[in-house]
């Protein structure tokens, strides 16, 4: 037993001061954790008492509901037909800042009338567009410029370019030319009907001998001469009668082009349907019809009514020296009667 020390003196038997130490300490950081998270509890709530007066003060302005209003009403018409998307979106390409200055309008009005004069103690109103508005007003405006800026690349390029087969044959095939006559009967009294899909069609009232003359231009981009040969003899029209009326038709092929020269007598009523190619009619005492899906339409000396349907807006109509009624529908940029 006297091995064993004695006991500091004052302090009792068992005493740890390093564990002591280490209680104390873990006291002072409890009691520093408990002061920050007061002040982080005061700071919260500064702010939040902060921001509820701001808000009291302010409202939002009126111009996010009005442009979702206006464009659900649009989305609404367009689905029920009563406007047409096409139509929309071309007004919409070139008109689109007047939704920018319509917005600006309105801004101005707010402001306006919250600076009228206002009771005795009655606060200020600060309105606040908000981020929704915001994103709306910048989703209209970059809408609107790609529509443009589509239009405008279209008119000045895309319209004379298409990625389709014939693009491909004519980038990577030799062109071959090469004409081609027919003939056949054309009765008194018979009315000519006219198809050509790839190609354009001149048609003049100048043949005395009662028959139908057809010289085919034909346009034919091959890698070799044995497929343009081939493309040749498939492209060649077909002539065929019904009754009183005569059918010219020609077949629809990839890399190949027709345009025919026709002569008929000018008393034949006369239909001619072309969708990629221009219209030219002359010289005729028969009515006339027209429709022309990609390609301008030409008349001139027709002595007789002229139904045209043009369906591009790049394409032209023109007609000189018609003595009868001229009905045009469909879309054209330039009309000249």
């Amino acid at each position: 037993m006297a091995s064993y020390p004695p006991p500091p003196p004052n302090q009792p038997f068992g005493f740890d001061s390093k564990q002591q130490a280490r209680m104390a300490r873990e006291q002072l950081k409890a009691q520093l954790r408990a002061q920050k998270a007061a002040f982080r509890a005061q700071r919260d709530l500064y702010r939040y008492q902060t921001r509820a007066a701001l808000l009291s003060n302010r409202r939002s302005s009126i111009l996010g509901p009005i442009i979702i209003l206006t464009a659900g009403v649009l989305i609404l018409l367009i689905r029920l037909g009563r406007i047409s998307l096409g139509s929309f979106t071309d007004w919409y390409g070139r008109w689109w800042p007047l939704f920018l200055v319509g917005a600006g309008v309105l801004l101005v009005a707010e402001w306006a009338f919250d600076q009228l004069p206002r009771p005795e103690g009655t606060p200020y109103v600060r309105r606040g567009i908000g981020g929704g508005a915001i994103f709306l007003l910048i989703l209209l405006a970059l809408t609107g410029a790609s529509i443009n800026h589509f239009r405008t690349f279209n008119d000045g390029f895309a319209q004379n370019f298409s990625l389709d087969p014939d693009t491909f044959n004519e980038f990577f095939g030799e062109k071959h030319e090469m004409s081609e006559p027919l003939t056949a009967a054309f009765p008194a009294g018979s009315a000519l009907v006219v198809d050509n899909p790839h190609g354009n069609i001149t048609i003049a009232g100048k043949s005395d001998d009662n028959q139908l003359h057809i010289t085919v231009n034909k346009r034919i981009f091959s890698q070799s001469d044995s497929d343009a040969d081939s493309k040749a003899q498939q492209i060649s029209p077909h002539i065929s009668q019904s009754g009183n009326t005569v059918s010219v038709n020609v077949p629809s092929l990839n890399g190949a082009t027709a345009d025919l020269d026709i002569t008929v007598p000018d008393l034949g009523e006369t239909t001619v349907n072309a969708n990629h190619g221009d219209i030219a009619i002359s010289g005729m005492h028969a009515p006339i019809t027209v429709t022309a899906n990609h390609g301008d339409i030409e008349l001139n000396s027709i002595t007789g009514a002229v139904s045209a349907h043009i369906n591009h807006r790049d394409s032209s109509f023109t007609a000189h020296h018609i003595t009868g009624a001229v009905a045009l529908r469909g879309n054209a940029n330039d009309v000249t009667i």
